[in-house]
Formats: C-alpha cells, sequence, structure tokens
C-alpha cells in the first residue's frame, strides 16, 4: 500500500471536528450519531495508516452504537446476550488480527467501552471514557495518528470538566438538601 499519510491525517481532523460537535449534543440520539461518524472517520484513518485492527475496532463500535441506540427496547436478557456477543466479537476480532505488541491499547480500551456504555452510572461511563481515550491515545502517539491524539486529549479534558461539574452540581443539591 502507498503511503497515505496525508490522506489518514485528512480523516483525522474530520474525526476531531465530529468529535467536538458530539459532545455538544444534548440528545442521546444525535450523540450517537455523531460518535458513530466520528468512528467511521477514525477507521478510516487507522485504514490509511495501515493499522487493521484499530480500524476494525472501529467497525465494530459502529455496530455496537447503533445497537445501543436502541437499549430502551432490549429486556435484561437480550441485554445481556447483547453484551455477551460484543465482547465476544471484539475479542475474536483481537485475537485475529493481533500484530505488534502495541495492538493490546486499542483491545482493552474497545473491550473496557463495550462493558461501561451498557451501565447506568454515568460516573462509571466518563471514568472509562477517560481511561479509554488514554488507551487509545498512547496508540494514536505510536501509529503517528497525530489527530486522533488531538481529539483523545480533548475528550481527556471535556469529560474530566464534565465531571467536576457533576461534583459541585452534586455537592450544592446535598448542601440545599441538608438546609
Amino acid at each position: 500500500m502507498k503511503d497515505y499519510f496525508l490522506v489518514a491525517q485528512i480523516f483525522g481532523i474530520l474525526a476531531f471536528l465530529v468529535s467536538i460537535i458530539s459532545v455538544l449534543q444534548k440528545n442521546r440520539s444525535k450523540y450517537i450519531y455523531f460518535n458513530l461518524t466520528q468512528n467511521v472517520f477514525s477507521g478510516v484513518q487507522y485504514f490509511f495508516l495501515s493499522k487493521i485492527i484499530a480500524c476494525y475496532l472501529c467497525g465494530l463500535t459502529i455496530i455496537r452504537l447503533i445497537v445501543y441506540n436502541f437499549k430502551d427496547r432490549y429486556n435484561k436478557i437480550a441485554y445481556i446476550i447483547i453484551l455477551i456477543v460484543f465482547v465476544t466479537a471484539n475479542i475474536l476480532i483481537s485475537l485475529i488480527n493481533f500484530s505488534v505488541w502495541y495492538d493490546i491499547f486499542p483491545i482493552i480500551a474497545s473491550t473496557l467501552v463495550c462493558f461501561s456504555v451498557w451501565q447506568n452510572s454515568i460516573v462509571f461511563i466518563k471514568i472509562a471514557v477517560i481511561i479509554t481515550k488514554v488507551l487509545w491515545g498512547i496508540y494514536a502517539c505510536i501509529t503517528r495518528a497525530y489527530f486522533s491524539i488531538a481529539m483523545d486529549i480533548f475528550m481527556i479534558i471535556w469529560t474530566i470538566i464534565f465531571l467536576c461539574k457533576q461534583r459541585n452540581f452534586m455537592t450544592e443539591k446535598n448542601k440545599q438538601l441538608d438546609t
């Protein structure tokens, strides 16, 4: 494959821009749509960087986001089965495509996301986002996905700000209840 480094960076820019738009969404369906679009651009970016495992894991994330968009329609048993299917698919894709030591970073991140997005605790989900973005950021540094590094740093900062605001809101709410 020719060196498509610049093409990959263009898709990285698009993924970064869409990720900014996604965090500004208040509606879950819109957030999922923009997150899905961001994963399309990230997957294409990694394809052009010849990092096939990341490309496949972005593809699996796209499918997971489509299913997650309808999560309220599932009963508890179907919910658990779907989670098991995604974790199994994640592991199989990872085992089949594992080629270099640093492939472990997106594998761990993708597996953690599989579990975290199915939780109801927003704090747990946000902490998982920070961990996964650190892992993807390490992978992006190693693979020269420069705009993915910027996107991951942005998402880490945004999530930390969200958690701080959430904590302050809860502290203020508890103070009001105490008085």
